[in-house]
């Protein structure tokens, strides 16, 4: 996380701490150096990298407000705005959208106190556009206009020398390898995101290393939304194709004891089965289908 610890501005507000991955974010940005200062929801369980802890409806103005009355205890105006807060998607009133909310309110109150140097980072949901899911209708809305306020946010800033970005993400869980098969197969990197994937992603943006970019949207999502998670075959799903996290950072390859799971689906009337045979540090794709003569292979390098 180059830069990010070499500034004047060691104020960090983030929004959202009792989240998987606004925790994991307030963690590194303390352990970075950063004064950090939290705001969080009624019923969130204080975080304890934060030096101070706001809680209210941060969908309303008096949160920030606030927020803004304790920052010049610290002696520094905020340098980098965090927005990890959301909506669940199963939340039957998620309609209020008091992501998008927070995100405009926290916006509107801290960007007039942040100078030069600043960079803000909204943390989203690929459900805002790059993939989408029966009965999250008003979620992913939701998602999206966090994405159109941060773009809007981002032109208006500029001219102040202040950075706006996001990064959306798909599935978050704390042990990634361990996740169901049903799961990793729909994911062609074969694991879900860990927090730590997506803190420093969003860490990255609000570097100097990323001194140049404004207006943009960064996906960590393993490539889940390439292959439409929600529209994958009910049974079965995309091959895994690589070992474990913990057995690639080794640099294991695929041995004959780690054959990924086979698909099975419907293709021009014959069943074609797909499955990877392990050949030192290569694996063979080998799609053999019924009522067909051949089996087309492919090679793919084993990311170790």
């Amino acid at each position: 996380m180059t830069g990010t610890a070499q500034t004047a501005k060691a104020v960090a507000v983030v929004c959202g701490s009792n989240s998987l991955v606004g925790g994991m974010v307030t963690t590194r940005l303390r352990d970075a150096g950063w004064d950090v200062f939290t705001i969080d929801p009624p019923h969130a369980a204080p975080h304890p990298a934060a030096r101070v802890r706001i809680k209210g409806e941060i969908w309303e103005a008096a949160a920030w407000a606030a927020l803004l009355k304790s920052l010049p205890d610290s002696g520094q105006p905020p340098g980098i705005f965090v927005h990890a807060f959301g909506d669940s998607e199963n939340d039957a009133g998620a309609i209020s959208n008091h992501a998008l909310r927070s995100a405009e309110q926290g916006a509107r109150h801290l960007l007039p106190a942040m100078t030069a140097g600043g960079a803000v980072a909204f943390v989203a949901s690929v459900l805002a556009g790059w993939d989408t899911r029966a009965g999250a209708a008003a979620f992913s809305a939701g998602q999206a206009g966090i994405l159109a306020l941060m773009r809007s946010l981002a032109l208006s800033a500029a001219p102040s020398g202040i950075r706006v970005n996001a990064v959306c993400t798909g599935i978050v869980t704390t042990e990634p390898d361990v996740a169901p098969a049903a799961v990793r197969g729909r994911i062609p990197l074969g694991r879900t995101a860990s927090p730590d994937d997506v803190a420093d992603a969003v860490l990255f943006l609000l570097s100097s290393d990323a001194s140049h970019v404004t207006g943009s949207t960064l996906i960590v999502d393993g490539g889940q939304s390439l292959q439409s998670w929600s529209n994958a075959p009910r049974e079965g799903g995309y091959p895994l194709v690589i070992a474990p996290t913990s057995e690639r950072k080794n640099g294991v390859s695929l041995s004959d004891s780690e054959r990924a799971e086979s698909r099975q689906c419907e293709t021009d009337g014959g069943r074609t089965t797909r499955f990877f045979v392990p050949q030192n540090d290569t694996a063979t794709v080998q799609d053999t289908t019924t009522q067909r003569d051949t089996a087309t292979p492919q090679r793919f390098q084993n990311q170790t």
